[in-house]
């Protein structure tokens, strides 16, 4: 993930760029969010969003820096945070997919895999059991 936000860092024309950091937490798009239910699925997408400032929002800043870009992540806002957390949703990220439809993404973009298939093979190996090593042979 970090050689992608240096690669737009470095290739954007503006100087803020928006970043998905925290769209999968929030919306459920990890296995621990997903098999949950209820409660249990809010609180770890709760504990999930509250250690992102130490981990994934340390990285995309530093990254944005050495680029003298500003990276802001619009999914984790505080108002956002407590109306999805806290209220009633549908699940996963289809609300997502409907806006962006609403305000005029390509389906093409819409449709893309999430991973590449080498990233998706090496997810896949990590899913079974292996390490990345072991996936490459």
């Amino acid at each position: 993930a970090a050689l992608r936000h240096a690669l737009v860092a470095q290739l954007a024309p503006g100087k803020v760029i928006l970043c998905g950091e925290g769209a999968d937490e929030v919306f459920g798009g990890y296995p621990p969010h997903t098999t949950t239910q209820g409660l249990g699925r809010t609180w770890a997408r709760y504990r999930t969003v509250r250690s992102m400032p130490s981990i994934n929002l340390d990285r995309v800043n530093k990254v944005g820096m050495r680029w003298s870009k500003e990276y802001r992540v619009p999914y984790l806002d505080r108002t956002l945070l407590l109306n999805v957390l806290g209220g009633r949703r549908p699940d996963g990220k289809a609300v997502l997919r409907r806006l962006a439809m609403r305000y005029g993404m390509p389906a093409w973009a819409l449709e893309k895999p999430k991973y590449t298939a080498d990233e998706a093979r090496l997810w896949a190996a990590v899913a079974a059991g292996f390490t990345s090593k072991e996936a490459r042979r």
